[in-house]
């Protein structure tokens, strides 16, 4: 349950920053937190913000091994 609210904050966050001008949707996620962190997605270098919060950057559930 709180990490449904959390999404909503979060969501609401980033589209407040967009309309102030400081964190576009379409800036790449390995930009703003470096590409480094997500040596294991695919396609990391390419998710944008916007992505993410449509829910359309194609990351899956991958279980640990």
């Amino acid at each position: 349950l709180a990490a449904n609210i959390g999404k909503t904050f979060v969501a609401a966050t980033v589209l407040d920053l967009e309309s102030e001008a400081r964190l576009p949707r379409d800036d790449r996620l390995s930009a703003r937190l470096g590409i480094a962190n997500f040596d294991a997605l695919p396609n990391a270098e390419t998710i944008t913000i916007g992505q993410l919060l449509n829910h359309t950057a194609e990351l899956t559930h991958r279980a640990s091994a």
